[in-house]
């Protein structure tokens, strides 16, 4: 079952990069090549749209992109773009 999301902001990224932008998987896994759409959110998205569930392995939308995305991992939250100010979801 989909999730409803009003995702803003979405980052596009190939295998690895959580890895190599040394942003810790706290659940779940990287990106890796698997032929379907994969993502990771950070621990705010979680809690906002999984609250009390383990998102891994849940299924949602992703406007613009695709219509079926599975959740593979959670990460730690990370900074996007302005450095300096409060961390932001992509």
């Amino acid at each position: 079952m989909e999730k409803p999301t009003d995702m803003t902001n979405t980052l596009l990224v190939g295998p690895a990069f959580f890895t190599t932008m040394q942003i810790p998987i706290l659940m779940g896994h990287d990106i890796e090549h698997r032929g379907r759409a994969a993502a990771v959110v950070d621990e705010e998205f979680a809690k906002t749209y999984f609250a009390g569930e383990n998102p891994v392995g849940q299924h949602m939308a992703a406007p613009r992109y695709v219509d079926d995305v599975e959740i593979v991992g959670v990460s730690a939250n990370a900074k996007y773009g302005d450095f300096r100010g409060q961390s932001k979801a992509p």
